[in-house]
């Protein structure tokens, strides 16, 4: 959810709102393949809805003192942004302030959605330190990883593309 929430903000403030729609943020933040079919997968729409939800949580409790709030209008999945302080639109000098703003406030609620869900904390897994020997109990990318000698190194599935740095977890 964060990469959803700070893909729609970011291409938003670059002024490419209106290019946001379903497909990209399926392909760019899910990384769906070219051939998805919103028909058949509702993983975008799915993971709006709670989206939406959280942001409203987050402005009803800890960021309802926040002097900007980011909305995901249903219907779109271009983000509105509203200034609390004012009920008229800003200036236009004000819009660079607003812009950044916005971004300062994307990440607090990304810091918010990262932290706040439930799930146990993530648990170190030893393996083996000899390459094409993998313990039991690994999960299928962390034995992928270990088979290919992949630890210590961007992630040779996604060659990197994906930004996940794997830090060595040898015996």
């Amino acid at each position: 959810m964060t990469r959803f929430l700070k893909f729609v903000v970011e291409t938003t403030l670059e002024g490419n709102g209106p290019r946001i729609k379903e497909y990209l943020i399926a392909v760019e933040v899910f990384e769906k393949a070219d051939s998805y079919d919103p028909q058949a997968d509702s993983t975008v729409r799915t993971e709006a809805s709670k989206l939406r939800a959280k942001l409203t949580r987050y402005y009803e409790t800890e960021g309802r003192e926040d002097p900007l709030v980011i909305t995901i209008p249903k219907g779109s999945y271009v983000p509105a942004f509203a200034d609390r302080r004012k009920k008229v639109s800003p200036p236009p000098r004000a819009a660079t302030v607003l812009a950044a703003a916005g971004l300062m406030v994307a990440g607090g609620i990304a810091w918010f959605l990262r932290f706040s869900h439930s799930s146990p904390p993530p648990a170190l897994v030893q393996v083996t330190s000899y390459p094409g020997r993998v313990r039991s109990g690994l999960s299928l990318e962390e034995r992928h990883l270990c088979e290919t000698g992949g630890f210590g190194k961007l992630c040779p599935t996604h060659q990197g593309s994906c930004g996940r740095f794997l830090a060595g977890v040898v015996a």
